[in-house]
């Protein structure tokens, strides 16, 4: 019995050593801490009242895109008949993440991933635009997505402008066990028409780990900078906050009325809603 027992042990010996030539133990605990380490709660689109915001629905133009019917328009949504609007000049995405496993999360990176590579030009269709109400608090950070080398910075305060997770004054963001984090990921493009998801690098016991984040049913997110002309917009809709009632007009008379400017997300410019009264709007 003793023979047995210590060829036994001689043989698990053996088996241990053998393991871990191949696949070290520690390596495989890592493996499985790092494995749905993070939980992306909610993913909500969250406009920054401040600076208003501008939709462009692809296509030609929408009779179903009425007054009532534009504050029902959201972001890669449909409504009932109406093509999925995409967002113009920028974006801002509410998103709640959740520390799951046992050790510390730590987030290292957040990487935007471009859909096929690269963006394309800017959409033509029908500009929806709103105007400019209120605020949103968390973790504020921006991406000009349309950069050749798209990075998270910071949106406000004292390092604004600044790369978040990178540089002389890089952030990290740590979740515990059932921790939750709110971030505003706001993005930009001023030159191209972008589809991407984010790539979330994180380090749990010292092992690296990736997820991705998805805008809402798994869809990549999409932001389409605004065109320099409005005239190239066959039609243009302006909600009555900008000039105390709704208006559509061509792209043409609204590019009249904005004197050469280009449209833009924030207040309506000095001088465009009388401009406007006299374009035969409706």
């Amino acid at each position: 019995m003793i023979v047995l027992g210590v060829a036994a042990a001689s043989l698990q010996d053996v088996l241990s050593q053998t393991l871990n030539s191949v696949v070290p133990l520690d390596r495989i605990a890592g493996k499985a801490a790092t494995d749905n380490a993070i939980d992306i709660v909610s993913v909500e689109h969250t406009p920054l009242d401040e600076e208003g915001r501008s939709l462009v629905v692809p296509g030609a133009p929408d009779p179903a895109l009425t007054e009532r019917r534009i504050y029902d328009l959201e972001p890669g949504g449909s409504t009932a008949g109406i093509r999925a609007p995409v967002s113009a000049g920028s974006t801002a995405w509410q998103v709640v993440l959740e520390g799951r496993a046992q050790q510390q999360v730590r987030i290292t990176d957040i990487v935007p991933v471009i859909e096929e590579g690269a963006c394309s030009a800017p959409l033509k269709g029908t500009l929806v635009q709103f105007f400019p109400g209120g605020d949103a608090g968390v973790i504020p950070l921006n991406v000009a997505i349309d950069d050749p080398e798209p990075t998270l910075r910071h949106l406000s305060g004292k390092n604004e402008g600044e790369p978040y997770f990178t540089g002389p004054n890089a952030r990290h963001i740590t979740l515990d066990r059932a921790e939750t984090e709110g971030l505003l990921l706001r993005a930009e493009a001023s030159t191209g028409y972008c589809r991407w998801r984010y790539r979330i690098e994180y380090l749990v016991s010292g092992e690296k780990g990736t997820t991705t984040l998805s805008g809402p049913e798994g869809r990549p997110f999409a932001l389409t900078a605004l065109r320099a002309d409005a005239a190239d917009y066959p039609t243009v809709l302006l909600e009555p906050l900008g000039c105390g009632r709704f208006h559509r007009l061509t792209g043409a008379e609204y590019a009249e009325a904005l004197g050469g400017e280009p449209p833009a997300t924030g207040p309506m410019p000095d001088g465009v809603c009388e401009a406007l009264e006299g374009a035969g709007g409706s």
